[in-house]
């Protein structure tokens, strides 16, 4: 799935879908596997990210999808170690001085606030509850749990 038409042409064997994870326009079982990588925590809340779980699993028997995990200490979308586990509030706050994304592309405060709006970062937990069917991972990284993976197979 993709938010924006493609930026080329792509060989006939590929075909583009443009929607939106929430609602795909797919029949029930039209793969036999659904990759889905670092898109669940940009739906911004619960119920959106429940909506795509249930829509991926509704199109594929078997899944990999994967989220960068809470924990992990360096935000990989504002590259700066500690920033998301900051209130919302507070981020609002140093995100435009205090972060590497900040810095580089000097964000609007619409910019920010979107961002806050948009990531919602998940723990094990959540993970497990929106894919109760599957083994949840840990991806590590120095020792530190980078991602979560949860992926169903064997069906």
């Amino acid at each position: 799935m993709n938010l924006h038409p493609p930026r080329g042409n792509l060989p006939e064997y590929i075909k583009w879908v443009t929607s939106d994870a929430r609602h795909l326009p797919l029949d029930d079982s039209s793969f036999d596997i659904a990759f889905c990588n670092s898109l669940i925590e940009h739906l911004g809340d619960w119920e959106s990210q429940l909506k795509a779980a249930n829509e991926i699993k509704r199109v594929a028997p078997n899944y990999f999808v994967e989220t960068p995990d809470k924990r992990f200490p360096i935000d990989p979308h504002l590259f700066t170690p500690f920033v998301h586990w900051f209130p919302k509030s507070v981020q609002r706050l140093i995100i435009r001085n205090f972060t590497t994304w900040g810095l580089v592309t000097r964000p609007t405060s619409e910019q920010i606030q979107s961002l806050l709006n948009e990531v919602r970062f998940l723990n094990k937990k959540g993970m497990a509850k929106l894919f109760p069917d599957a083994d949840i991972l840990t991806e590590r990284f120095l020792g530190f749990p980078k991602s979560l993976i949860a992926i169903r197979k064997g069906v």
